[in-house]
Protein backbone atom coordinates (compact mmCIF):
# COMPACT_ATOMS: atom_id res chain seq x y z
CA UNK A 1 0.00 0.00 0.00
CA UNK A 2 1.69 3.33 -0.99
CA UNK A 3 1.38 7.04 -0.72
CA UNK A 4 1.29 8.80 -3.98
CA UNK A 5 2.95 12.19 -4.74
CA UNK A 6 1.65 15.20 -2.66
CA UNK A 7 -0.28 13.78 -0.59
CA UNK A 8 1.83 11.40 0.61
CA UNK A 9 4.39 13.48 1.75
CA UNK A 10 1.67 15.44 3.40
CA UNK A 11 0.48 12.91 5.41
CA UNK A 12 3.78 11.80 5.98
CA UNK A 13 4.50 15.23 7.91
CA UNK A 14 1.81 14.87 9.28
CA UNK A 15 1.96 11.19 11.00
CA UNK A 16 5.45 11.80 12.02
CA UNK A 17 4.34 15.03 14.19
CA UNK A 18 2.15 13.12 15.59
CA UNK A 19 4.74 10.22 16.12
CA UNK A 20 6.67 12.33 17.58
CA UNK A 21 3.55 14.14 20.26
CA UNK A 22 2.96 10.45 21.58
CA UNK A 23 6.81 9.27 21.85
CA UNK A 24 8.63 12.40 22.96
CA UNK A 25 11.66 11.44 22.26
CA UNK A 26 10.94 8.23 21.27
CA UNK A 27 11.31 6.37 24.46
CA UNK A 28 8.58 4.15 23.89
CA UNK A 29 9.84 2.40 20.59
CA UNK A 30 13.08 2.43 22.11
CA UNK A 31 11.61 0.14 24.60
CA UNK A 32 9.05 -1.61 22.26
CA UNK A 33 12.28 -3.19 20.13
CA UNK A 34 14.71 -4.17 22.95
CA UNK A 35 12.31 -7.51 21.82
CA UNK A 36 11.90 -10.29 24.56
CA UNK A 37 12.71 -13.35 23.38
CA UNK A 38 9.91 -15.63 23.24
CA UNK A 39 11.20 -18.69 25.60
CA UNK A 40 7.84 -21.23 25.86
CA UNK A 41 6.41 -21.09 29.34
CA UNK A 42 4.54 -23.45 31.43
CA UNK A 43 2.77 -20.71 33.20
CA UNK A 44 0.74 -17.83 31.55
CA UNK A 45 2.27 -14.63 30.84
CA UNK A 46 0.31 -11.07 31.21
CA UNK A 47 1.25 -8.52 29.37
CA UNK A 48 0.15 -4.90 30.32
CA UNK A 49 -1.75 -3.70 33.38
CA UNK A 50 -3.73 -6.34 35.01
CA UNK A 51 -7.84 -6.32 33.93
CA UNK A 52 -10.50 -7.51 35.99
CA UNK A 53 -13.57 -8.71 34.02
CA UNK A 54 -15.25 -5.56 34.97
CA UNK A 55 -12.70 -2.93 33.69
CA UNK A 56 -14.21 -0.30 31.64
CA UNK A 57 -12.29 0.18 28.22
CA UNK A 58 -11.72 3.66 28.96
CA UNK A 59 -9.21 2.59 32.04
CA UNK A 60 -7.21 0.34 29.65
CA UNK A 61 -6.75 3.07 27.27
CA UNK A 62 -5.63 5.32 29.84
CA UNK A 63 -2.51 2.63 30.77
CA UNK A 64 -2.07 2.18 27.38
CA UNK A 65 2.25 2.77 27.31
CA UNK A 66 2.90 6.55 26.41
CA UNK A 67 6.63 8.24 26.40
CA UNK A 68 7.64 10.32 29.70
CA UNK A 69 5.90 13.50 29.78
CA UNK A 70 3.76 13.19 26.22
CA UNK A 71 1.47 15.90 24.37
CA UNK A 72 -1.70 15.54 25.97
CA UNK A 73 -3.06 16.07 22.84
CA UNK A 74 -0.93 12.84 21.50
CA UNK A 75 -2.54 11.24 24.58
CA UNK A 76 -5.83 12.06 24.35
CA UNK A 77 -5.25 10.79 20.11
CA UNK A 78 -4.07 7.91 20.99
CA UNK A 79 -7.09 6.70 23.35
CA UNK A 80 -9.45 8.04 21.40
CA UNK A 81 -8.81 5.97 18.32
CA UNK A 82 -8.28 2.87 20.70
CA UNK A 83 -11.81 3.47 22.25
CA UNK A 84 -13.44 3.73 18.80
CA UNK A 85 -11.86 0.74 17.43
CA UNK A 86 -13.17 -1.06 20.21
CA UNK A 87 -16.59 0.23 19.84
CA UNK A 88 -16.34 -0.71 16.08
CA UNK A 89 -15.74 -3.96 17.17
CA UNK A 90 -18.81 -4.27 19.78
CA UNK A 91 -21.40 -2.81 17.42
CA UNK A 92 -20.45 -5.81 15.22
CA UNK A 93 -20.28 -8.44 17.48
CA UNK A 94 -16.39 -9.31 16.70
CA UNK A 95 -14.14 -10.63 18.77
CA UNK A 96 -11.11 -8.42 17.51
CA UNK A 97 -9.28 -6.57 15.16
CA UNK A 98 -6.20 -7.68 13.40
CA UNK A 99 -4.30 -5.65 10.99
CA UNK A 100 -1.67 -6.41 8.65
CA UNK A 101 1.09 -3.99 9.15
CA UNK A 102 3.79 -4.71 7.08
CA UNK A 103 6.46 -6.57 6.50
CA UNK A 104 9.35 -5.93 8.51
CA UNK A 105 13.40 -6.85 9.18
CA UNK A 106 14.17 -7.03 12.50
CA UNK A 107 11.61 -5.04 13.64
CA UNK A 108 13.99 -1.92 14.78
CA UNK A 109 12.80 1.51 16.24
CA UNK A 110 13.64 3.46 12.82
CA UNK A 111 12.17 0.71 11.11
CA UNK A 112 8.92 0.41 13.00
CA UNK A 113 8.65 4.39 12.99
CA UNK A 114 9.09 4.51 9.19
CA UNK A 115 6.30 2.15 8.59
CA UNK A 116 3.48 3.98 10.49
CA UNK A 117 5.05 7.61 9.09
CA UNK A 118 5.27 6.32 5.90
CA UNK A 119 1.60 4.30 5.27
CA UNK A 120 -0.11 6.99 7.30
CA UNK A 121 -1.28 4.52 10.40
CA UNK A 122 -1.41 7.02 12.82
CA UNK A 123 -4.08 9.11 11.34
CA UNK A 124 -6.70 6.39 12.56
CA UNK A 125 -4.70 4.38 14.99
CA UNK A 126 -2.37 6.88 16.77
CA UNK A 127 -2.62 4.03 19.57
CA UNK A 128 -0.01 1.98 17.44
CA UNK A 129 2.57 4.71 17.71
CA UNK A 130 2.71 3.58 21.62
CA UNK A 131 2.65 -0.04 21.99
CA UNK A 132 5.59 -1.05 24.31
CA UNK A 133 8.09 -3.88 24.56
CA UNK A 134 5.49 -6.24 26.74
CA UNK A 135 2.75 -6.09 23.40
CA UNK A 136 5.21 -7.83 20.86
CA UNK A 137 5.43 -11.44 20.67
CA UNK A 138 7.72 -12.98 18.61
CA UNK A 139 7.41 -16.09 16.70
CA UNK A 140 10.66 -18.26 15.99
CA UNK A 141 10.94 -16.51 12.50
CA UNK A 142 9.29 -14.12 10.49
CA UNK A 143 8.65 -10.58 8.98
CA UNK A 144 5.39 -9.81 8.84
CA UNK A 145 4.10 -7.77 11.31
CA UNK A 146 0.53 -7.66 13.26
CA UNK A 147 -1.96 -5.73 15.37
CA UNK A 148 -4.23 -7.87 17.47
CA UNK A 149 -7.21 -5.44 19.50
CA UNK A 150 -9.29 -7.61 21.53
CA UNK A 151 -12.77 -6.32 21.99
CA UNK A 152 -13.06 -5.41 25.32
CA UNK A 153 -11.97 -6.96 28.40
CA UNK A 154 -14.28 -10.11 28.19
CA UNK A 155 -11.86 -11.59 25.57
CA UNK A 156 -8.90 -13.61 26.52
CA UNK A 157 -6.15 -14.22 24.01
CA UNK A 158 -3.31 -17.18 23.84
CA UNK A 159 -0.61 -16.95 20.71
CA UNK A 160 1.23 -20.63 20.63
CA UNK A 161 3.85 -21.86 17.88
CA UNK A 162 2.36 -23.34 15.14
CA UNK A 163 3.24 -26.26 12.74
CA UNK A 164 0.78 -26.17 9.99
CA UNK A 165 -0.06 -26.97 6.37
CA UNK A 166 2.09 -25.84 3.70
CA UNK A 167 -1.44 -25.30 1.60
CA UNK A 168 -3.12 -22.08 1.74
CA UNK A 169 -6.04 -21.74 3.98
CA UNK A 170 -5.75 -25.40 5.24
CA UNK A 171 -5.99 -24.98 8.74
CA UNK A 172 -4.86 -28.25 9.79
CA UNK A 173 -2.01 -28.76 12.13
CA UNK A 174 -0.33 -28.84 15.62
CA UNK A 175 0.13 -26.03 18.32
CA UNK A 176 3.18 -25.97 20.41
CA UNK A 177 4.44 -23.73 22.92
CA UNK A 178 2.03 -21.22 24.38
CA UNK A 179 4.13 -17.61 23.75
CA UNK A 180 1.82 -15.70 25.45
CA UNK A 181 -1.82 -15.36 27.62
CA UNK A 182 -3.50 -12.42 28.60
CA UNK A 183 -7.38 -11.48 29.48
CA UNK A 184 -6.03 -7.80 30.15
CA UNK A 185 -7.79 -6.61 26.83
CA UNK A 186 -4.32 -4.98 25.77
CA UNK A 187 -3.57 -4.71 22.08
CA UNK A 188 -0.77 -6.66 21.15
CA UNK A 189 2.13 -7.46 17.99
CA UNK A 190 2.88 -10.09 16.72
CA UNK A 191 6.29 -10.87 14.42
CA UNK A 192 5.88 -13.81 12.71
CA UNK A 193 5.25 -15.86 9.18
CA UNK A 194 8.40 -17.91 8.05
CA UNK A 195 6.85 -18.05 4.41
CA UNK A 196 3.43 -16.77 2.72
CA UNK A 197 1.27 -19.43 2.71
CA UNK A 198 2.18 -21.52 6.24
CA UNK A 199 1.84 -19.27 9.61
CA UNK A 200 3.86 -20.12 12.51
CA UNK A 201 1.70 -19.01 15.28
CA UNK A 202 -1.90 -19.62 16.41
CA UNK A 203 -4.46 -17.28 18.48
CA UNK A 204 -7.18 -18.55 20.06
CA UNK A 205 -9.80 -15.49 21.44
CA UNK A 206 -11.91 -16.44 23.86
CA UNK A 207 -15.43 -14.51 25.85
CA UNK A 208 -16.40 -15.43 29.11
CA UNK A 209 -19.46 -16.96 27.48
CA UNK A 210 -17.53 -19.75 25.62
CA UNK A 211 -17.47 -18.10 22.10
CA UNK A 212 -13.98 -18.78 20.55
CA UNK A 213 -12.23 -18.95 17.88
CA UNK A 214 -9.07 -19.68 16.31
CA UNK A 215 -6.37 -17.44 13.60
CA UNK A 216 -3.36 -18.47 12.10
CA UNK A 217 -1.91 -15.33 10.84
CA UNK A 218 -1.00 -14.91 7.28
CA UNK A 219 -1.51 -12.60 4.12
CA UNK A 220 -4.29 -12.85 2.33
CA UNK A 221 -4.15 -13.12 -1.75
CA UNK A 222 -3.85 -9.41 -1.38
CA UNK A 223 -0.33 -9.62 0.55
CA UNK A 224 -1.68 -6.38 2.24
CA UNK A 225 -4.34 -7.79 4.09
CA UNK A 226 -4.25 -10.37 6.48
CA UNK A 227 -6.15 -13.90 5.85
CA UNK A 228 -9.05 -14.55 8.31
CA UNK A 229 -9.59 -17.76 7.66
CA UNK A 230 -12.34 -19.41 9.55
CA UNK A 231 -12.26 -16.61 11.82
CA UNK A 232 -14.03 -14.12 9.53
CA UNK A 233 -16.73 -13.96 11.19
CA UNK A 234 -15.35 -13.23 14.83
CA UNK A 235 -13.11 -10.89 13.44
CA UNK A 236 -12.77 -7.29 11.35
CA UNK A 237 -9.74 -6.79 9.26
CA UNK A 238 -8.96 -2.96 10.37
CA UNK A 239 -5.52 -2.67 8.21
CA UNK A 240 -5.62 0.86 7.29
CA UNK A 241 -6.56 1.22 3.86
CA UNK A 242 -3.78 4.12 2.99
CA UNK A 243 -3.04 2.98 -0.97
CA UNK A 244 -3.88 3.48 -4.54
CA UNK A 245 -5.20 0.64 -6.48
CA UNK A 246 -3.61 0.52 -10.38
CA UNK A 247 -6.36 -1.73 -11.01
CA UNK A 248 -8.87 1.80 -10.52
CA UNK A 249 -6.87 3.75 -13.83
CA UNK A 250 -6.38 3.26 -17.29
CA UNK A 251 -2.34 2.58 -18.47
CA UNK A 252 -0.24 2.98 -21.80
CA UNK A 253 3.49 1.21 -22.21
CA UNK A 254 5.83 3.67 -20.55
CA UNK A 255 8.12 5.40 -23.14
CA UNK A 256 11.46 5.95 -22.97
CA UNK A 257 11.27 9.79 -21.79
CA UNK A 258 8.51 9.30 -19.07
CA UNK A 259 10.57 6.92 -17.18
CA UNK A 260 13.67 9.01 -17.09
CA UNK A 261 14.35 9.63 -13.86
CA UNK A 262 13.82 8.22 -9.92
CA UNK A 263 11.32 5.55 -9.23
CA UNK A 264 11.11 3.68 -5.75
CA UNK A 265 8.61 0.84 -4.77
CA UNK A 266 8.29 1.13 -1.05
CA UNK A 267 6.71 -2.02 0.08
CA UNK A 268 8.07 -5.11 -1.56
CA UNK A 269 9.67 -8.31 -0.19
CA UNK A 270 11.89 -11.64 -1.05
CA UNK A 271 9.55 -14.82 -2.08
CA UNK A 272 10.36 -15.92 2.32
CA UNK A 273 8.79 -12.73 3.15
CA UNK A 274 11.61 -10.19 3.85
CA UNK A 275 10.75 -6.37 3.13
CA UNK A 276 12.91 -4.73 0.33
CA UNK A 277 12.95 -1.25 -0.96
CA UNK A 278 13.40 -1.25 -4.32
CA UNK A 279 15.00 1.73 -6.58
CA UNK A 280 15.15 2.12 -10.19
CA UNK A 281 16.61 5.29 -11.73
CA UNK A 282 16.41 5.58 -16.12
CA UNK A 283 18.81 8.01 -17.91
CA UNK A 284 20.83 8.61 -20.72
CA UNK A 285 24.69 8.59 -21.03
CA UNK A 286 26.64 11.16 -22.73
CA UNK A 287 26.54 9.20 -26.12
CA UNK A 288 22.59 8.98 -25.74
CA UNK A 289 22.16 5.37 -24.83
CA UNK A 290 19.41 4.20 -22.48
CA UNK A 291 20.64 2.94 -19.18
CA UNK A 292 18.91 1.70 -16.50
CA UNK A 293 20.31 1.74 -12.81
CA UNK A 294 18.60 -0.44 -9.80
CA UNK A 295 19.50 -1.22 -6.47
CA UNK A 296 17.39 -2.97 -3.48
CA UNK A 297 17.95 -3.70 0.03
CA UNK A 298 16.02 -3.46 3.72
CA UNK A 299 14.13 -1.01 4.92
CA UNK A 300 16.50 0.34 7.37
CA UNK A 301 19.94 -1.15 6.83
CA UNK A 302 22.79 -1.64 4.06
CA UNK A 303 21.97 -2.01 0.44
CA UNK A 304 21.93 -5.79 -0.56
CA UNK A 305 22.94 -5.15 -4.49
CA UNK A 306 23.38 -1.68 -6.58
CA UNK A 307 23.34 -2.45 -10.45
CA UNK A 308 23.52 -0.53 -13.69
CA UNK A 309 23.84 -0.94 -17.52
CA UNK A 310 21.69 -1.13 -20.54
CA UNK A 311 18.07 -0.67 -20.90
CA UNK A 312 16.37 -1.41 -23.97
CA UNK A 313 13.07 -0.05 -23.93
CA UNK A 314 11.42 -2.31 -26.99
CA UNK A 315 13.05 -5.24 -27.51
CA UNK A 316 12.92 -8.06 -31.06
CA UNK A 317 10.19 -9.90 -30.89
CA UNK A 318 10.99 -13.72 -30.91
CA UNK A 319 8.28 -16.21 -29.41
CA UNK A 320 6.33 -15.21 -26.34
CA UNK A 321 8.53 -12.04 -26.31
CA UNK A 322 6.99 -9.45 -28.22
CA UNK A 323 7.95 -5.31 -28.55
CA UNK A 324 6.38 -4.07 -25.83
CA UNK A 325 8.83 -5.52 -23.58
CA UNK A 326 11.65 -3.88 -22.46
CA UNK A 327 14.92 -5.60 -21.08
CA UNK A 328 17.27 -4.55 -18.44
CA UNK A 329 21.42 -5.94 -18.86
CA UNK A 330 22.91 -5.14 -16.06
CA UNK A 331 26.38 -5.67 -13.84
CA UNK A 332 26.10 -5.79 -10.28
CA UNK A 333 28.39 -3.00 -9.09
CA UNK A 334 27.58 -2.27 -5.19
CA UNK A 335 26.15 -3.72 -2.01
CA UNK A 336 26.37 -6.28 0.27
CA UNK A 337 26.02 -9.03 -2.63
CA UNK A 338 29.43 -8.16 -4.18
CA UNK A 339 30.97 -10.68 -1.66
CA UNK A 340 28.63 -13.52 -2.56
CA UNK A 341 27.16 -12.41 -5.99
CA UNK A 342 23.26 -12.63 -6.55
CA UNK A 343 21.54 -15.92 -5.51
CA UNK A 344 21.11 -18.68 -8.13
CA UNK A 345 18.06 -17.70 -10.67
CA UNK A 346 16.17 -21.09 -12.50
CA UNK A 347 15.93 -18.95 -15.54
CA UNK A 348 19.32 -16.97 -15.54
CA UNK A 349 22.34 -18.60 -12.80
CA UNK A 350 24.93 -16.15 -13.65
CA UNK A 351 26.11 -14.00 -10.09
CA UNK A 352 27.06 -10.74 -11.21
CA UNK A 353 25.03 -9.61 -14.17
CA UNK A 354 21.69 -9.67 -14.66
CA UNK A 355 19.28 -9.72 -17.67
CA UNK A 356 15.61 -9.45 -17.32
CA UNK A 357 12.56 -9.09 -19.27
CA UNK A 358 9.81 -7.24 -18.24
CA UNK A 359 6.46 -5.06 -19.22
CA UNK A 360 6.58 -1.54 -18.05
CA UNK A 361 2.77 0.06 -17.78
CA UNK A 362 2.42 4.09 -17.22
CA UNK A 363 -0.22 5.35 -14.89
CA UNK A 364 -0.62 8.61 -15.95
CA UNK A 365 -3.16 10.00 -13.59
CA UNK A 366 -1.50 8.29 -11.00
CA UNK A 367 2.59 8.96 -12.20
CA UNK A 368 3.05 5.47 -10.94
CA UNK A 369 4.84 2.85 -13.03
CA UNK A 370 3.98 -0.69 -12.94
CA UNK A 371 6.44 -3.38 -14.20
CA UNK A 372 6.16 -6.88 -14.32
CA UNK A 373 8.40 -9.52 -15.05
CA UNK A 374 8.03 -11.90 -18.15
CA UNK A 375 11.63 -13.78 -18.54
CA UNK A 376 14.94 -14.07 -17.23
CA UNK A 377 15.51 -12.92 -13.95
CA UNK A 378 13.06 -11.40 -12.00
CA UNK A 379 13.76 -7.83 -10.04
CA UNK A 380 13.60 -9.65 -6.61
CA UNK A 381 14.86 -13.17 -6.05
CA UNK A 382 12.05 -15.30 -6.61
CA UNK A 383 9.40 -13.39 -7.31
CA UNK A 384 9.20 -14.47 -10.64
CA UNK A 385 5.79 -13.39 -13.21
CA UNK A 386 5.31 -11.08 -10.15
CA UNK A 387 4.35 -7.41 -10.59
CA UNK A 388 5.90 -4.42 -8.84
CA UNK A 389 4.71 -0.61 -8.34
CA UNK A 390 7.31 1.93 -8.47
CA UNK A 391 6.38 5.86 -7.96
CA UNK A 392 8.24 8.38 -8.74
CA UNK A 393 10.69 9.78 -6.40
CA UNK A 394 11.16 13.29 -5.27
CA UNK A 395 14.02 12.79 -3.10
Amino acid sequence: MKRYGLYRMMLAGTAMCLLLCLTGCSTVLQELFLVRECVPNDTAQDAGPQASPGTRLSEIAANLPAAAAPEASGQEAARASYQALCSRLQENGRLAGVALLGYVNGPTEAEYANLLQRRGYLDDYAFLAGMGEDHLIRAEEGHQLYCVVPADTDVSVTVSAWMGSPIFGDETGQAGDVLYSSDSGQPLLLLCGHDMVQPNLQVRLERSDGTFCFWYPIPGKDDRIPYLGGAQSALMDFTPNTGVSVEDYDFQIAAPEILQGDWVAWDQYTDSGEPQVCRLRFYRDAAGNDRVEYCYGPPVGEVYARLDGDFVPSVTPAGWITEEMSAFYMDLIGGTAMETGLPADSAYDAPYSFVGIYEIRYYPQLDVIEIGHMFNRPLLNGRSGHWMVFERSTG
